[in-house]
This record gives C-alpha cells, sequence and structure tokens, in this order.
C-alpha cells in the first residue's frame, strides 16, 4: 500500500504545480514588460518628439509704431502697377511687392502713414489705415511710344 498516496500528498502536489505556473506566468509578463519598455526607449531615440515654436510674425507689427495722431492718407498716393492673383496673392504698390497682411509705408505731406494689405483681388488693392478702408485700383500701363 506503499504507491497510494494520502490526500495531503495530492494536495501538495497541486499546490507546488499552480505555484510553478504563477512563477512561470510571472516571468513571461515580467519579460513581455521590459521588451516593451526597450521597444518605447528605442523609438523614442530613433523617432525624436520635436516642437517647432515660430517667433512672432513681423509683419503683425506696424513698422511706424504707434505715433499718437494717425496721419491722413488720400488714395491718390498708393498706386498699383501689378496684381498676380496666384497663392500666394501678391501685388506691386508703389514700387514694393507686397502680399495679403503686408505692411506698406507711405510719404505724405503731413509725414509717413502706414497702410495694411487687407486683400489683394481681380483689378483692386484693399487696404487697412487705422480705422479706415481704403481700395487702391489698379492703374493701366501707359504706352510709350517706341523709339523707332
Amino acid at each position: 500500500m506503499a504507491d497510494q498516496q494520502t490526500s495531503q500528498e495530492v494536495m501538495d502536489e497541486t499546490a507546488s504545480t499552480g505555484g510553478r505556473f504563477l512563477l512561470v506566468l510571472g516571468i513571461l509578463f515580467g519579460l513581455a514588460l521590459f521588451a516593451a519598455g526597450a521597444v518605447y526607449w528605442f523609438e523614442m531615440r530613433r523617432f525624436p518628439v520635436v516642437v517647432a515654436i515660430s517667433p512672432p510674425d513681423g509683419r503683425d507689427k506696424d513698422p511706424l509704431g504707434n505715433r499718437g495722431a494717425l496721419i491722413p492718407l488720400s488714395p491718390d498716393l498708393i498706386h498699383v502697377t501689378s496684381i498676380a492673383l496666384g497663392s500666394p496673392r501678391l501685388t506691386i504698390v508703389n514700387g514694393k511687392r507686397l502680399a495679403e497682411e503686408d505692411w506698406l509705408v507711405v510719404k505724405t505731406p503731413q509725414g509717413e502713414a502706414s497702410v495694411r494689405v487687407i486683400s489683394i483681388q481681380d483689378g483692386f488693392v484693399r487696404f487697412k489705415h487705422g480705422g479706415n478702408t481704403i481700395d487702391a485700383r489698379l492703374q493701366a500701363a501707359q504706352a510709350t511710344p517706341s523709339p523707332h
């Protein structure tokens, strides 16, 4: 009757099998956690996170600053000679190339005045001067006689 096991021996053998199973399961979980951490570390070194912060756009500031009283500006002092409706929209005003949101300094008899290009349309350019809106029309090219 030596081959028969007692109930206590059967319980001990079942407990040790469950303990071994939990031990193997714990080791596998630890290895998986280690592998995930290694992959994360490797990917972070290979593809770093880059945050781009640009300085404020200089086009937002009036080039003349806030000098107090607004100098009156006549639309006759703004000469639009060319308009390009591509992307970005461009114009030539008083000999200077401008895009939308750019500033232009115009010399007047009372001093310098600054205007901002609000929009460039087919045939005219809209400017902002203080609280006023100024539309300047495209000027037709003057034909010059050929010397030949």
